[in-house]
């Protein structure tokens, strides 16, 4: 962030005074609730939910991150194998759609059954 004063191209600290955090009940149920009304849900690899208190002092919103270059493993590095451990989960479930998605292209099937011809060939004239 940039403090009063700060150039615009000096060095900056992206989230100062980070530090752990122990989330209250409230909080938690906030987050869980935010996160299961994104489509998907199941399958992220990484979410954080970003937090303030309202006006009535119960917790709100104020940011859902589904993609971030810093997953902050320094705060936690017990969270390491984890992550890893879901990445290398993730990609091979990645590769082992694609190859399955490749073998029925290669049969003539789409997902669903065979793959129609595309309208041009179906209406070229002989």
């Amino acid at each position: 962030m940039l403090a009063p004063g700060t150039a615009f191209d000096a060095a900056k600290v992206a989230h100062p005074g980070l530090e752990p955090w122990t989330p209250t009940a409230a909080e938690l149920d906030v987050a869980e609730r935010a996160l299961a009304a994104v489509p998907g849900a199941p399958e992220l690899l990484y979410a954080r939910v970003d937090l303030v208190d309202g006006d009535d002092g119960r917790p709100r919103v104020m940011e859902l991150e589904l993609v971030e270059p810093n997953l902050f493993l320094f705060l936690h590095p017990q969270s390491v194998p984890r992550v890893v451990e879901a990445v290398l989960e993730a990609a091979a479930s990645s590769a082992s759609s694609a190859s399955a998605a490749s073998a029925a292209s290669a049969a003539g099937r789409g997902p669903s059954g065979p793959t129609p011809a595309p309208p041009s060939a179906a209406a070229a004239p002989r």
